[in-house]
């Protein structure tokens, strides 16, 4: 927050500065066009799709605190050290700690889990069935992930579908796609790995949580 009166002063000082004309209209450019990208994707607001918004912000605020520091007094330098002080141990409790216990669902926290007990388990089932909706609707890619799939071997079998983390994927023996257990085949050597209510009849092996506590992954083998 404190921050902000500084973008402020920084505006006002770029525009009334002697600056040549076309650094002003570029910085000026950059702020109205940078956020067009991200409007015209899909799940906006996203705040990752505004990153290359970031720069113009910090030196418009850089400008400001130049401007500020170099006309202030010492009581004035110091006060706003403080502040920045106090701002720094916030954002660092709050990021560190608050924000991936309580975003833990946002980043999927749980699959990630999920994907080295599938892994481990693969040898003992004869497929293995990864929901791709809701807390696990980009499975297929954090599997690739965290399974350090080999690129050049995944291109050679298909790659993904643009856009399309949404569709069902098969990558050896692993499936990724909606889990709806009333047609599930149980016949078969299986293992689901899917969200808690995938699963409203049978109790999961495992079930594995977010950081915050709440049940977001259940794991059933057939």
């Amino acid at each position: 927050l404190w921050e902000a009166p500084l973008i402020l002063l920084g505006m006002v000082w770029l525009l009334r500065s002697a600056l040549d004309v076309r650094i002003k209209v570029f910085i000026f450019l950059w702020l109205l066009s940078a956020p067009l990208p991200a409007a015209i994707t899909t799940q906006a607001p996203h705040a990752m799709r505004s990153f290359t918004f970031l720069p113009v912000w910090q030196i418009l605020g850089a400008i400001g605190f130049t401007t500020l520091w170099k006309n202030s007094s010492k009581p004035v330098r110091i006060t706003l050290g403080l502040i920045i002080v106090v701002s720094l141990a916030y954002f660092s409790k709050q990021y560190y700690t608050v924000f991936p216990t309580t975003q833990s669902d946002s980043f999927q926290y749980a699959l990630t889990k999920a994907i080295p007990l599938a892994l481990a388990k693969k040898e003992e089932y004869e497929s293995i069935v990864f929901s791709n909706t809701n807390n696990l609707y980009q499975s297929y890619m954090f599997f690739l992930f965290y399974s350090r799939y080999d690129p050049a071997t995944y291109q050679q079998e298909g790659g993904t579908y643009s856009g399309g983390f949404a569709e069902p994927h098969t990558i050896g023996k692993f499936e990724f796609r909606p889990i709806i257990w009333e047609k599930e085949q149980k016949n078969r050597k299986t293992l689901f790995i899917g969200n808690i209510n995938d699963f409203p009849v049978i109790a999961p092996n495992v079930v594995l949580f977010h950081l915050d506590g709440t049940p977001a992954v259940a794991i059933v083998g057939s």
